[in-house]
């Protein structure tokens, strides 16, 4: 629903409770948050609902250090728990997303207005700011950053 875009979905959904970040979709290894989705889409309506029903800005250290399947080097399962790479989350940067697929200012602003962490570092150690030229929220974001 957040790749399509339909709005009222999703705020179903959500109404009934349904979880904002899906965490268990990483597990495939891919960056597929809902609010990656709707940002990579430019759908601005379905992430300020994300983010008002609850959806974490980013998978900060604080959302890490909760979620015992996150791990820095790990290739084996303990007790049946999936781990994961930290590398896998870190793809999962709302900042880059934003940046790489060129989306308007509102979405830096409303990410930085939920508590979002512009200043979230990739795999390879670059900020959002460092990864493009000429996105839109660029300059709005280097401007938050301080």
């Amino acid at each position: 629903m957040a790749q399509r875009g339909y709005y009222e979905g999703i705020k179903l959904l959500c109404t009934w409770g349904a979880d904002t970040e899906d965490f268990y979709r990483l597990l495939s290894g891919l960056p597929s948050l809902p609010l990656t989705i709707c940002t990579t889409y430019h759908h601005f309506k379905e992430f300020s609902l994300l983010l008002l029903f609850g959806a974490k800005p980013d998978l900060g250290p604080s959302y890490r250090s909760s979620h015992p399947m996150i791990v820095d080097n790990c290739n084996t399962s303990l007790s049946g728990t999936v781990m994961m790479y930290r590398q896998i989350i870190e793809r999962c940067s709302v900042p880059h997303t934003i940046i790489k697929h060129k989306c308007p200012p509102e979405f830096v602003y409303l990410y930085y207005e939920f508590g979002g962490n512009l200043c979230i570092k990739d795999s390879k150690g670059l900020m959002a700011t460092e990864i493009s030229d000429q996105a839109p929220g660029l300059e709005i974001m280097k401007i938050l950053q301080g």
